[in-house]
């Protein structure tokens, strides 16, 4: 199991996707991947809150990624995440799409 942190998800949401990150998902078995509702609301709230030229530049509010790290720890699953440090003291395995070998 692999739960999508909000950059992962932002990364394919660009007018166009971040290809190193749709090569990577594409590499996943579709059931293994995950969302939590933190990060749908982190998606829906920053697009409404962000200027339409800013939209899906990333923001990041620290009790989520705290949240995250929580129900990836109660699953036994890893966070799929371009920031890592957010979730480093957290214990949980980290998975950087951005360095997996192409």
């Amino acid at each position: 199991m692999i739960i999508l942190d909000t950059n992962v998800l932002s990364a394919v949401m660009q007018r166009v996707a971040d290809p190193v990150i749709v090569v990577w998902l594409d590499r996943q078995p579709p059931q293994s991947l995950w969302l939590t509702a933190i990060t749908v609301f982190e998606v829906a709230f920053g697009l409404h809150l962000l200027a339409p030229g800013r939209r899906q530049s990333g923001r990041t509010v620290e009790i989520r990624h705290v949240q995250i790290a929580g129900i990836a720890a109660a699953r036994g699953a890893s966070v799929a995440t371009r920031n890592t440090r957010h979730f480093e003291a957290t214990g949980i395995q980290l998975i950087n799409p951005w360095n997996q070998p192409a």
